[in-house]
């Protein structure tokens, strides 16, 4: 492989200069271990990389440039992270007649934090092992007593015990609380918060589901009709809120195959959903297969006439 197209330039054009020396720093220091590495045609390197805790990263070259992907926070934001840069210099070094040139001092920081990550993961392991063990009322007595400080913390156990207990008459007033977004509009740094929180939908739905499938027939256009609202006030750039209104419309397909044929007038509902779908989210073949002859002849007439 030409060691240019993994040049110092290349790889400040693909990151910037401050993440550049970043990542030199890291790959002199020891902390990268390759795990695997691919020729032609798309040349292409993995590794593993010991920082905070141990990053899973890879690089290849596309059209002539540096490009790849890391699990760390930065990467997860499209930048070119200094873990990818790393890589890029430790793949540059492989080819026969360079060799890094190792800074102990930084070697010596990046493993001291790996083994900080590596005692923080015992101990959470350790914690959780202990908690395990406890009675259920000893953990009911802890939780309630540090979730009341916490709004949020306390929002979510009171959206679990209602998840746990919800019946038909209150899964709808319960779905839009989950799925609603607020008043302001949620940036980007925000939205895995929101999708976090809003994805307790989907085990109502499942829920709903089980005990009678028709409901949750019903019940999942509002659904999606929620989550499509979100999308709307969100900067959804990564996408998330979108993969959390595939994965309704998913469900929504289940129970429609978990019930008998639709009544005819399911193809008008199914008609309004349809034109309400900004992204075509859902397989409509699978859904006009599952909803039975007369409420797809119903949805085929109202389609002509609208």
């Amino acid at each position: 492989m030409n060691c240019d197209l993994l040049g110092d330039a290349a790889l400040i054009r693909a990151s910037s200069p401050r993440i550049f020396e970043r990542g030199r720093s890291y790959a002199s220091s020891g902390a990268v271990s390759i795990v695997g590495e691919e020729g032609e045609p798309q040349p292409s390197i993995y590794a593993e990389i010991a920082g905070t805790r141990l990053y899973s990263t890879s690089v290849w070259i596309d059209e002539g440039e540096p490009v790849g992907s890391c699990d760390c926070p930065n990467a997860d934001d499209g930048w070119f992270c200094k873990h990818q840069v790393a890589v890029a210099l430790i793949w540059r070094h492989r080819v026969p007649g360079t060799e890094p040139v190792v800074d102990q001092a930084a070697k010596k920081r990046l493993q001291a934090d790996a083994k900080r990550a590596q005692t923080i993961k015992h101990r959470y392991e350790a914690l959780q092992e202990f908690l395990r063990r406890q009675p259920a009322t000893a953990l009911a007595d802890k939780l309630t007593c540090l979730a009341e400080p916490y709004r949020e913390i306390e929002r979510e156990l009171q959206q679990w015990r209602r998840l746990s207990t919800a019946g038909p008459e209150d899964q709808r007033s319960l779905l839009t609380e989950i799925l609603a977004v607020g008043r302001n509009f949620v940036p980007l740094r925000e939205v895995p918060t929101y999708v976090g929180r809003a994805a307790a939908v989907l085990p109502l739905l499942q829920q709903a589901r089980e005990r009678d499938a028709s409901s949750a027939v019903a019940l999942s256009p509002l659904a999606l009709r929620r989550s499509w609202a979100a999308i709307a006030k969100a900067d959804d750039s990564n996408g998330e809120i979108g993969d959390l209104c595939r994965t309704i419309a998913a469900e929504w397909i289940t129970a429609l195959k978990g019930c008998t044929a639709q009544p005819a007038a399911f193809g008008d509902t199914y008609l309004r959903v349809q034109i309400d779908d900004p992204f075509g989210c859902f397989d409509e073949r699978a859904a006009e297969e599952a909803m039975g002859a007369a409420a797809l002849n119903r949805y085929r007439n109202s389609l002509a006439a609208h």
